[in-house]
């Protein structure tokens, strides 16, 4: 192995550590395609209950995909997401709710009949690529965008029913 296949390998490791890099910093946080307001947020600390939801949104989110797959839903399918966020606060779902609109969002804000300032956050999102990477992805900035402005990402669904 002479010194050019020495570089050759060291550059082809970068590229591959940089689209590693990139893939990852779009499926945690913000799309860098979306344009991008900044929103007032609550000031909080994200704790291990949030991240734990982030978790399990994630997982339950690969679940269902595999589910989808099974019954017909192709690689190369786009689908309206219904979403649902908990809040406790109406000023916090009101927050969240100006985001959602900015990303073209249908979304109403709901005090729910099962608890005193307790507020629902639902509606539903454009197409949405049903990809492995793409609806991963737009889970953490739902979860992400839950703990931005103090709400619960509950889940999604389709076709109506609930998440």
């Amino acid at each position: 192995m002479g010194p050019g296949d020495v570089l050759f390998a060291v550059f082809t490791l970068f590229i591959i550590i940089a689209l590693v890099a990139s893939t990852l910093s779009r499926i945690g946080g913000r799309d860098p395609r979306l344009p991008h307001k900044v929103y007032p947020t609550v000031e909080h600390k994200t704790n291990k209950r949030q991240i734990d939801n982030m978790d399990e949104q994630r997982r339950r989110s690969a679940q269902a995909l595999a589910e989808l797959r099974l019954k017909g839903v192709g690689l190369d399918a786009k689908v309206e997401l219904q979403y649902v966020f908990h809040s406790d606060k109406e000023s916090n779902a009101k927050l969240l709710r100006s985001s959602l609109l900015e990303r073209g969002y249908r979304v109403e804000v709901q005090r729910r009949v099962d608890g005193d300032n307790q507020f629902d956050v639902k509606g539903w999102t454009t197409l949405v690529l049903m990809t492995e990477t793409e609806l991963i992805g737009w889970t953490g900035q739902m979860c992400r965008m839950g703990i931005d402005f103090d709400c619960v990402f509950a889940g999604w669904g389709v076709d109506g029913k609930k998440p």
